[in-house]
């Protein structure tokens, strides 16, 4: 009996629901009618009564059609009104491709505006309550940047971000960068994207940008809440939520230098189910550069294209994620460039180049594919993050956990023709392996060795290629709840783990053909391993490393205006060679916000980043820093003065900072190891923004300007870093002068034009690289020897070329209609192609003039 009373009141509401539904459509019917007739009184009336009986779809629909009532008789206020209102009760919503246009203009203008931020404190806050400076970059930014690649996005908008050129694509915060991006960490949606090997992350093409709804940059140290990597500064990904899109975007790319790409994106859901796809594939042929007789790139991916793709899920309070990507770059620096600055052959018998007339020459066209990979640097990587998050009253539960894969394929040029002077080279890298001679006595018995042999040896497109591939995996719990006490306020404690193992390493020299002038067994035994392909696979030191912290935050309100962030991460690391590493980091900021929009911020950061993983555990020593290697430590000191009045379409920054790096990992030929810990900088400056955004304009601006005090081990010149100025600016300007009230295509289109302009001061890179020179002592001790005790005096030059202030203007127009974007670039339209400063070689050119034309389906 009361399971047939429980079907029948069961039955009873839903029929009940379904007729309130059905009365609820029926009567914003009749108020999509009255619109339409142009009742617009009895329009409201109806809306009104379909929003007080509906739900869901019907009450989205009558809180718009309200909006569109309003903007129909010319009260913008009172649309704006029902906009706020619809958007309170959906912050999901999208209007359609068939809404008027200046009603989808209020609802992005109104998001853009709210856009709060996560990553500064780990929790929701608006931009003037975050603890140290921050950068948000909306979709709107992201869409009329024109920018391919994370690089050139980050370094049009963020102050004190620039290129930095190594051995792939490349950023700095504030002059401070590596051989590859390993300062900065970057994360998707919370979760780390930089390697665990080599705590790298690609900035090319690899991170689809139309997947992305925003980007938050913190521009300063926070390894009290990320611990490892957040030397410098913290870039959060946010990719878009399914139910924000609730349809599909399908792009095609394509421009000069054989580049193209195309990409899909595609999500729906609602407030409990949401689901996002996205899937990117880019290529470029990249700026060819003829150095004598050798052929360079800049700016390449080819061979093997780029990729990101993936799969976001969330129901309820879980959400997954599963991403792949792939980079294949091709670096501007190879080992012949190194030998050749080094004057190489200043320390064997010239006779033999004179007589035989070997060439030296590098062109990457000519190398066959290696495990499907062309010259060039590839990084793989596999993520699947899994996240919940749950409230209770006053308190919210996060927690996650992460599995990545990666694999790493250095595939080096080292010479289409190389002689028995330069195999020289060749033969050290395989001799310094497990050795337990210094540096310099192995380098001189491999020089011996060479010097023995008779004839010359020639070998064919010698190459060098190192792999390796890891597994990293781990969890994190966070928890944080609300208090009233002395004012209020969120505390917040949270513990990580981390696990790395390296599972596979190799290291390949070969080429394909040998010739060599005497038939001699020694030498024809040497061209032959050489015309092969020698592998090693002893070049890291087999281990796992784990990783254990934990970490508090408080944001106190002692009032409204007057506010407290402070932090405190503790690090305890096992390494391979079982050593222990631990670390404390603190945070502590103050913020006062004003009346009028204004706040004032002040605040200290520690931060440190691990030595890579690679660099202390490889075995061959012109690879390594040894198993002791420290980590990089940077203490930061921040002022700043904001202007974010909500609801205001002008926002302001000005930042002051004062930051001490200590234990810079450098490279010195001059210790038993390639790299140690030499680095030593105090610098200062200044950085700014400015922003303004309508639906009809979006402008940005940033200024930096920096000054290093001191440097010992970090070469600078004129206290600037190479290739880093000291005063830099970029302005962004995208205005919409058309937009059609008609139909049709030209009639109901939207017009964008826009123009980017990036300003740099004097820089400098040096003439010789920065291996060439402390591998000089090395190279000096082995000349001596080869003289028989006569005094050779090595000719070590640090020229340093200066390169005038540069400006490079860009320009862009779009044009959308309903379904319909086309956007069509052209970058560097002076085709100025001025040198950046690098690490690695004697400067590396800017990438020169670029077309690009994109076309975007919307359904």
């Amino acid at each position: 009996m009361k399971k047939i009373f429980t079907i029948i009141l069961l039955g009873s509401f839903a029929l009940t629901s379904a007729a309130q539904s059905a009365d609820a459509d029926l009567v914003y019917s009749k108020a999509r009618s009255f619109y339409e007739s142009g009742r617009f009184d009895s329009c409201e009336v109806y809306s009104r009564r379909a929003i007080s009986s509906g739900s869901g779809r019907t009450k989205n629909e009558a809180y718009k059609l309200l909006a569109l009532s309003r903007l129909e008789q010319g009260d913008l206020e009172g649309a704006s009104t029902w906009v706020d209102r619809l958007l309170a009760y959906d912050p999901y919503y999208t209007p359609s491709i068939n809404d008027p246009t200046r009603f989808i203009d209020m609802i992005d203008e109104r998001k853009r505006i709210d856009s709060g931020i996560t990553t500064a404190s780990r929790q929701a806050e608006s931009v003037d309550e975050a603890p140290v400076p921050v950068t948000l970059i909306t979709e709107d930014m992201i869409r009329h940047s024109g920018a391919q690649t994370l690089q050139e996005l980050l370094c049009l908008y963020v102050p004190g971000m620039s290129i930095a050129q190594g051995t792939e694509a490349n950023i700095a915060m504030h002059g401070i960068a590596g051989l590859s991006q390993e300062n900065i960490l970057i994360l998707q949606d919370g979760h780390r994207l930089n390697g665990q090997s080599t705590n790298a992350e690609a900035v090319g093409p690899r991170n689809a940008l139309d997947k992305i709804q925003q980007i938050e940059v913190l521009r300063g140290p926070a390894s009290s809440l990320y611990g490892n990597v957040a030397l410098t500064a913290v870039v959060n990904i946010i990719t878009r939520k399914g139910a924000m899109m609730n349809g599909t975007r399908i792009s095609g790319l394509v421009g000069t230098r054989n580049t193209w790409g195309t990409s899909f994106t595609i999500g729906g859901g609602n407030n409990v189910v949401d689901l996002l796809g996205w899937g990117n594939v880019y290529a470029s042929e990249g700026f060819k550069h003829q150095i004598g007789s050798s052929t360079l790139y800049s700016g390449a991916y080819n061979r093997r294209p780029s990729y990101d793709i993936g799969v976001k899920a969330r129901w309820r309070d879980f959400s997954i994620t599963f991403n792949s990507q792939r980079s294949k770059s091709v670096p501007y620096v190879n080992m012949m460039q190194v030998s050749e600055s080094l004057n190489a052959m200043d320390f064997f018998n010239k006779s033999y180049e004179e007589k035989y007339d070997v060439p030296e020459n590098y062109n990457y066209d000519k190398y066959r594919n290696i495990k499907s990979n062309g010259p060039g640097i590839t990084r793989t990587n596999h993520h699947l993050n899994v996240d919940y998050t749950h409230s209770f009253d006053n308190i919210e539960l996060k927690a996650s956990g992460f599995l990545s894969l990666e694999q790493t394929d250095f595939y080096n040029v080292m010479g289409d023709s190389v002689d028995v002077n330069s195999g020289a080279l060749v033969m050290m890298m395989l001799s310094l392996t497990n050795s337990s001679l210094p540096s310099a006595e192995v380098i001189q018995q491999g020089v011996y060795a060479i010097k023995s042999l008779p004839g010359v040896i020639r070998y064919r497109n010698v190459f060098q290629t190192l792999d390796w591939e890891n597994i990293s995996f781990g969890g994190q719990v966070q928890l944080s709840a609300k208090y009233n006490l002395l004012g209020h306020g969120n505390i917040m404690f949270g513990g990580q783990y981390e696990h790395f193992a390296l599972t596979d390493a190799s290291l390949s020299l070969g080429g394909d053909k040998a010739y060599y002038s005497d038939s001699y067994a020694s030498t024809a035994n040497l061209a032959e391993s050489v015309s092969g392909m020698t592998t090693m696979n002893d070049i890291f030191q087999d281990g796992m490393e784990d990783v254990y912290s934990c970490y508090v935050q408080v944001k106190h309100y002692f009032t409204d205006r007057f506010i407290f962030n402070g932090g405190l991460r503790y690090d305890h690391k096992v390494r391979f060679s079982d050593d222990r590493l631990n670390k404390l980091s603190p945070r502590a900021s103050v913020i006062y916000k004003f009346n009028n929009g204004l706040s004032a911020r002040a605040s200290y950061n520690y931060s440190f980043v691990d030595a890579p993983y690679i660099y202390r555990a490889s075995t061959i020593k012109l690879l390594s820093g040894g198993s002791g290697l420290a980590p990089e430590r940077m203490m930061s000191y921040q002022v700043g003065v904001s202007y974010h009045r909500p609801g205001s379409k002008l926002s302001a920054e000005i930042n002051g900072f004062y930051n001490h790096v200590e234990d810079l990992i450098t490279i010195n030929g001059k210790s038993e190891y390639l790299f140690t810990n030499a680095g030593k900088v105090k610098q200062i400056g200044v950085d700014g923004s400015v922003q303004y955004v309508s639906h009809r304009l979006i402008a940005n601006g940033n200024v930096t300007w920096q000054r290093f005090m001191s440097a010992n081990g970090f070469i600078t010149m004129n206290s600037a870093s190479l290739g880093m100025p000291k005063i830099m600016g970029n302005v962004m300007v995208a205005g919409a002068p058309y937009v059609g009230k008609g139909t049709g295509f030209f009639g109901a289109g939207k017009l964008w034009l826009r123009a980017t302009v990036n300003v740099q001061g004097t820089t400098w890179y040096q003439q010789s690289d920065e291996l060439a020179t402390q591998f000089s002592a090395l190279f000096y001790t082995v000349a001596k020897a080869q003289n028989a005790g006569n005094t050779y005096k090595f000719d070590v030059f640090n020229k340093f070329i200066e390169v005038k202030p540069q400006v490079v203007v860009g320009v862009g127009v779009g044009y959308e209609w309903k379904h319909l974007d086309i956007d069509v670039t052209l970058k560097n339209i002076t085709n100025n192609e001025y040198k950046i400063g690098s690490l690695l070689c004697d400067g590396v050119p800017r990438n020169g003039r670029e077309v690009l034309g994109k076309l975007t389906f919307k359904f």
